[in-house]
Protein backbone atom coordinates (compact mmCIF):
# COMPACT_ATOMS: atom_id res chain seq x y z
CA UNK A 1 0.00 0.00 0.00
CA UNK A 2 1.55 3.34 -1.02
CA UNK A 3 2.11 5.81 1.75
CA UNK A 4 0.31 9.13 1.50
CA UNK A 5 2.42 12.25 1.81
CA UNK A 6 -0.13 13.69 4.22
CA UNK A 7 -1.27 11.15 6.83
CA UNK A 8 -3.95 13.55 8.12
CA UNK A 9 -6.30 12.26 5.41
CA UNK A 10 -6.43 8.91 7.20
CA UNK A 11 -7.29 10.65 10.47
CA UNK A 12 -9.96 12.77 8.79
CA UNK A 13 -11.57 9.71 7.25
CA UNK A 14 -11.73 7.91 10.57
CA UNK A 15 -12.77 10.91 12.68
CA UNK A 16 -15.06 12.98 10.46
CA UNK A 17 -18.71 13.08 11.39
CA UNK A 18 -18.13 12.55 15.08
CA UNK A 19 -19.30 15.26 17.39
CA UNK A 20 -16.93 16.89 19.84
CA UNK A 21 -18.80 15.12 22.63
CA UNK A 22 -18.01 11.65 21.27
CA UNK A 23 -17.50 9.06 23.92
CA UNK A 24 -18.80 5.71 25.09
CA UNK A 25 -22.15 4.84 23.56
CA UNK A 26 -21.76 7.25 20.62
CA UNK A 27 -21.97 5.88 17.07
CA UNK A 28 -18.62 5.72 15.29
CA UNK A 29 -20.09 6.63 11.90
CA UNK A 30 -22.77 9.20 11.14
CA UNK A 31 -26.12 7.42 10.93
CA UNK A 32 -27.73 6.94 7.51
CA UNK A 33 -30.82 9.13 7.33
CA UNK A 34 -33.30 8.54 4.52
CA UNK A 35 -36.11 11.00 4.17
CA UNK A 36 -38.20 12.80 1.61
CA UNK A 37 -40.95 14.65 3.44
CA UNK A 38 -40.19 16.75 6.50
CA UNK A 39 -42.96 17.65 8.95
CA UNK A 40 -43.33 21.07 10.58
CA UNK A 41 -45.58 22.25 13.39
CA UNK A 42 -46.82 25.15 11.27
CA UNK A 43 -46.45 26.84 7.91
CA UNK A 44 -44.47 29.56 9.67
CA UNK A 45 -41.97 26.97 10.96
CA UNK A 46 -41.49 25.72 7.39
CA UNK A 47 -40.96 29.27 6.12
CA UNK A 48 -38.39 29.98 8.82
CA UNK A 49 -36.52 26.77 7.94
CA UNK A 50 -36.51 27.76 4.26
CA UNK A 51 -35.14 31.21 5.14
CA UNK A 52 -32.33 29.62 7.18
CA UNK A 53 -31.54 27.23 4.31
CA UNK A 54 -31.24 30.14 1.85
CA UNK A 55 -28.25 31.33 3.87
CA UNK A 56 -25.27 29.37 5.14
CA UNK A 57 -27.28 27.45 7.75
CA UNK A 58 -28.46 23.93 7.05
CA UNK A 59 -32.03 23.07 7.83
CA UNK A 60 -34.19 20.12 6.89
CA UNK A 61 -36.94 21.29 4.55
CA UNK A 62 -37.26 18.52 1.96
CA UNK A 63 -35.26 15.36 1.32
CA UNK A 64 -33.93 16.51 -2.05
CA UNK A 65 -32.47 19.60 -0.36
CA UNK A 66 -30.22 17.51 1.87
CA UNK A 67 -30.30 15.47 5.04
CA UNK A 68 -27.87 14.75 7.87
CA UNK A 69 -26.19 11.94 5.90
CA UNK A 70 -25.63 14.16 2.86
CA UNK A 71 -24.43 17.01 5.07
CA UNK A 72 -21.88 14.68 6.74
CA UNK A 73 -20.58 13.59 3.32
CA UNK A 74 -20.34 17.22 2.15
CA UNK A 75 -18.37 18.11 5.28
CA UNK A 76 -16.04 15.15 4.83
CA UNK A 77 -15.30 16.00 1.19
CA UNK A 78 -14.74 19.66 2.09
CA UNK A 79 -12.37 18.67 4.89
CA UNK A 80 -10.40 16.23 2.74
CA UNK A 81 -10.12 18.69 -0.16
CA UNK A 82 -9.53 21.78 1.95
CA UNK A 83 -12.62 23.32 0.34
CA UNK A 84 -14.93 26.03 1.61
CA UNK A 85 -17.97 23.90 0.80
CA UNK A 86 -19.18 20.98 -1.26
CA UNK A 87 -22.37 20.48 -3.26
CA UNK A 88 -23.72 17.02 -3.90
CA UNK A 89 -25.80 16.25 -6.98
CA UNK A 90 -27.90 13.17 -7.64
CA UNK A 91 -26.43 12.77 -11.14
CA UNK A 92 -23.50 13.99 -13.18
CA UNK A 93 -25.96 15.62 -15.57
CA UNK A 94 -27.41 17.69 -12.72
CA UNK A 95 -23.90 18.84 -11.79
CA UNK A 96 -23.11 19.79 -15.40
CA UNK A 97 -26.41 21.70 -15.73
CA UNK A 98 -25.64 23.62 -12.53
CA UNK A 99 -22.14 24.43 -13.79
CA UNK A 100 -23.51 25.78 -17.08
CA UNK A 101 -26.15 27.84 -15.24
CA UNK A 102 -23.58 29.22 -12.79
CA UNK A 103 -20.93 30.35 -15.25
CA UNK A 104 -22.70 31.09 -18.54
CA UNK A 105 -24.99 33.99 -19.43
CA UNK A 106 -27.09 34.84 -22.50
CA UNK A 107 -24.79 35.71 -25.40
CA UNK A 108 -21.91 33.58 -24.10
CA UNK A 109 -20.32 30.76 -26.09
CA UNK A 110 -19.13 27.39 -24.79
CA UNK A 111 -17.06 24.70 -26.49
CA UNK A 112 -18.07 21.14 -25.68
CA UNK A 113 -16.10 18.02 -26.51
CA UNK A 114 -17.53 15.92 -29.35
CA UNK A 115 -17.25 12.81 -27.14
CA UNK A 116 -19.55 14.27 -24.49
CA UNK A 117 -22.12 12.16 -22.62
CA UNK A 118 -25.30 12.02 -24.76
CA UNK A 119 -27.60 13.70 -22.22
CA UNK A 120 -25.13 16.62 -21.92
CA UNK A 121 -25.36 17.03 -25.71
CA UNK A 122 -29.18 17.16 -25.41
CA UNK A 123 -28.85 19.61 -22.52
CA UNK A 124 -26.75 21.90 -24.72
CA UNK A 125 -29.23 21.70 -27.58
CA UNK A 126 -32.22 22.43 -25.35
CA UNK A 127 -31.28 24.37 -22.22
CA UNK A 128 -28.34 26.36 -23.58
CA UNK A 129 -30.27 27.26 -26.72
CA UNK A 130 -33.27 28.34 -24.63
CA UNK A 131 -30.97 30.66 -22.62
CA UNK A 132 -29.39 32.13 -25.78
CA UNK A 133 -26.04 30.50 -25.04
CA UNK A 134 -24.13 29.46 -28.15
CA UNK A 135 -22.11 26.25 -28.32
CA UNK A 136 -19.91 24.30 -30.69
CA UNK A 137 -18.52 20.80 -30.42
CA UNK A 138 -14.76 20.34 -30.75
CA UNK A 139 -12.83 17.21 -31.72
CA UNK A 140 -12.44 14.74 -28.87
CA UNK A 141 -8.66 15.05 -29.03
CA UNK A 142 -8.90 18.85 -28.78
CA UNK A 143 -7.08 19.37 -32.09
CA UNK A 144 -9.49 21.98 -33.49
CA UNK A 145 -10.39 23.86 -30.32
CA UNK A 146 -8.22 26.90 -31.06
CA UNK A 147 -10.03 27.54 -34.36
CA UNK A 148 -13.43 27.43 -32.63
CA UNK A 149 -12.70 29.93 -29.86
CA UNK A 150 -14.70 33.14 -30.31
CA UNK A 151 -14.54 36.50 -28.56
CA UNK A 152 -17.55 35.46 -26.44
CA UNK A 153 -16.23 31.98 -25.52
CA UNK A 154 -16.47 31.72 -21.73
CA UNK A 155 -16.00 28.01 -21.16
CA UNK A 156 -14.43 24.92 -22.67
CA UNK A 157 -16.04 21.75 -21.38
CA UNK A 158 -14.06 18.50 -21.53
CA UNK A 159 -14.91 14.97 -20.46
CA UNK A 160 -11.81 12.84 -20.06
CA UNK A 161 -12.12 10.07 -20.91
CA UNK A 162 -14.92 10.76 -23.37
CA UNK A 163 -18.25 9.09 -22.81
CA UNK A 164 -18.78 5.71 -24.48
CA UNK A 165 -15.71 6.03 -26.75
CA UNK A 166 -13.22 6.75 -23.96
CA UNK A 167 -11.38 9.24 -26.20
CA UNK A 168 -8.55 10.95 -24.38
CA UNK A 169 -8.12 14.69 -24.77
CA UNK A 170 -4.64 16.04 -24.11
CA UNK A 171 -5.64 18.54 -21.41
CA UNK A 172 -2.23 20.27 -21.17
CA UNK A 173 -2.28 20.79 -24.97
CA UNK A 174 -5.87 22.07 -24.72
CA UNK A 175 -4.83 24.59 -22.05
CA UNK A 176 -1.86 25.71 -24.17
CA UNK A 177 -4.12 26.22 -27.21
CA UNK A 178 -6.58 28.26 -25.16
CA UNK A 179 -3.83 30.39 -23.62
CA UNK A 180 -2.32 30.98 -27.06
CA UNK A 181 -5.68 32.09 -28.44
CA UNK A 182 -6.35 34.28 -25.38
CA UNK A 183 -3.08 36.15 -25.76
CA UNK A 184 -3.66 36.60 -29.52
CA UNK A 185 -7.30 37.77 -29.29
CA UNK A 186 -7.64 39.15 -25.78
CA UNK A 187 -10.70 36.94 -25.16
CA UNK A 188 -10.91 34.97 -21.96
Amino acid sequence: MPQDKDPRAHTALSQSGRSASSGPGIAVNPPVVRLSTVLFDSLESLRQAEIRTAGPERSLTYGANGNPTAFALQDLISELEGAHGTCLYPTGLAAVAQMFQSFLRPGDHVLITESVYGPVRRLAKTMLTAFDIQFDFYAADGSNVESLIKANTRMIYAEVPGSLTFDMCDLPALVTAVQSKESATGCG
